[in-house]
């Protein structure tokens, strides 16, 4: 089971992390604070997997085409401001002190979450080349915007938790991958950090390893130095604490400047410090909340993505199982306001999906 193979891959990544490296505190993979995470991820699958092999209908995403240009589009419009500015941090700041290119950009990361939870639906999926060129297209020019590669990521991890059959031929699956590796593996002379190929590359092969770990170092750093006790609604992150003024006792660190400080985890013989920030995974902020009673909010979690699965709102469902359950292991969806500008735009398409169908039943 793919669900069970990714488990693994991340372990191993804690494995190589401190294996080379000489830690502040030892990185742990303690079954004490992930197990619920573990648990929900591979019943969520299962529930996903069980539900693809009863349906006859294939969703060969062809609505995804419009979905991708729109997000090109966008792209390419914060792309032309940001055209002069060279290096990544420059662009980012461009970006966050302007408002309306700081939204676009929070609406255009929210548009390629539709495309990636698209492939994590409950039926049979089908991607056509031109769809999968069209995707691809779009994760590009995103990551050019920010020139960082994190949505390329959860669009490999997406890929390889689906199972999404690919009508495509092997040669150009391998051409079309192979140039999206490639490209990847360049980014850090686009982002100014080395102008050697070799170097860049190798050191793009080490951050997936490293950055994987950092999110199990930086859960142990929060549950054992935030003092924080009792069970609360921290849970619901940031929309809540907004709702009700102030951040409450055990979500204080809910959008706060904590989460972008850089934490030291130590030093790596092969990759150099091992300075993290933002990636707190969601195993973590739930035991903050609920202790060895964790797993409640999972069951919840659980319990509203059946109620979304026999409702036919199959886009919200497959949000839930890769947002929460699979990305969850790296960052938490309730800490950042990103996601909750994610969420509306899921509803908004989820929505346009519904009222698609209905039309098509009437007609």
């Amino acid at each position: 089971m793919r669900a069970i193979a990714f488990i693994l891959l991340l372990y191993a990544a804690v494995a190589i992390t401190n294996q080379y490296s000489i830690l502040t505190s030892t990185i742990d993979f303690n079954l004490i604070y992930i197990w619920p995470q573990i648990v929900a991820l591979i019943i969520g699958y299962l529930i996903m997997n069980s539900q693809r092999r009863k349906t006859i209908y294939i969703d060969e995403l062809q609505w995804c085409i419009p979905v991708a240009k729109v997000s090109i589009a966008l792209s390419f419009m914060i792309l032309l401001v940001t055209l002069p500015v060279p290096g990544r941090d420059a662009k980012l700041e461009v970006i966050s002190s302007n408002n309306l290119l700081y939204y676009i950009n929070l609406i255009n990361s929210g548009i390629l979450m539709v495309l990636l939870c698209s492939l994590m639906q409950p039926i049979k999926v089908a991607l056509s080349k031109k769809t999968f060129i069209y995707i691809l297209c779009a994760l590009v020019f995103f990551s050019m915007t920010n020139l960082s590669r994190t949505m390329v990521f959860y669009f490999a991890i997406a890929m390889f938790l689906s199972k999404v059959k690919l009508t495509i031929t092997k040669r150009q699956l391998f051409l079309l991958f192979g140039g999206l590796i490639l490209f990847m593996g360049l980014m850090p002379i686009l982002q100014g950090r080395t102008d050697n190929v070799e170097g860049a590359i190798g050191r793009s092969i080490l951050n997936i390893i490293f950055y994987l770990s950092y999110s199990f170092g930086l859960g142990d750093y929060l549950i054992n130095n935030m003092n924080v006790e009792g069970i609360s609604t921290g849970y619901f992150g940031y929309a809540l604490s907004k709702m009700v003024g102030e951040p409450l006792s055990s979500n204080i660190f809910f959008d706060n400047k904590m989460l972008y400080d850089f934490v030291s985890l130590g030093v790596s013989d092969i990759y150099g410090s091992l300075n993290a920030n933002v990636m707190y995974p969601l195993w973590s902020t739930v035991y903050i909340d609920f202790g060895v009673y964790s797993f409640i909010p999972y069951l919840i979690t659980l319990l509203l993505m059946i109620i979304l699965l026999y409702a036919r709102l199959l886009l919200l469902f497959s949000w839930f199982l890769f947002r929460f359950f699979a990305l969850g292991f790296l960052i938490s969806p309730v800490l950042l306001r990103d996601v909750v500008i994610e969420l509306i735009v899921v509803v908004v398409f989820q929505v346009l999906i519904v009222m698609k169908k209905l039309r098509r039943e009437i007609a």
